[in-house]
């Protein structure tokens, strides 16, 4: 059970390195993915464009090489924020905006938003067995 739990905070820490890094990658265009939603303020693009994936590249590396269960956590908590944000688009706007890159970027909100449940339900039997 012990390598199956590290597995799985391995793809758990992955999702958010690679996540992090594909949108540090390209600033300018995270940034006018960003714009599209009527949900965030212009004055608040720039740090959330910076500051969201600086934080989910510090989460995945918590989770990856420490034993503390904090990063967990704040995955966990950011996972619960996002998903609510995806579900809000989804239901008040149409068509929703779009700012999944990557593999989520095909699937459109009803597959990102299963995919976050499963992550998080991925991330609490962690947290359940840390």
């Amino acid at each position: 059970m012990e390598t199956f739990n590290k597995i799985l905070k391995i793809l758990v820490a992955g999702v958010y390195l690679y996540a992090g890094a594909s949108k540090l990658a390209n600033v300018p265009l995270f940034t006018g993915q960003l714009d599209e939603s009527p949900l965030i303020p212009e004055v608040l693009l720039r740090t959330i464009a910076i500051g969201l994936p600086v934080l989910m590249l510090g989460l995945g590396a918590g989770i990856l090489f420490t034993a503390k269960s904090l990063y967990l956590w704040g995955a966990f908590s950011l996972l619960i924020f996002f998903t609510m944000y995806l579900m809000l688009l989804y239901l008040l706007y149409t068509p929703p905006p779009c700012s999944c890159a990557g593999i989520l970027g095909e699937t459109g909100y009803t597959g990102h938003i299963i995919f976050n449940l499963i992550l998080l339900s991925v991330t609490l039997w962690l947290l359940l067995k840390s």
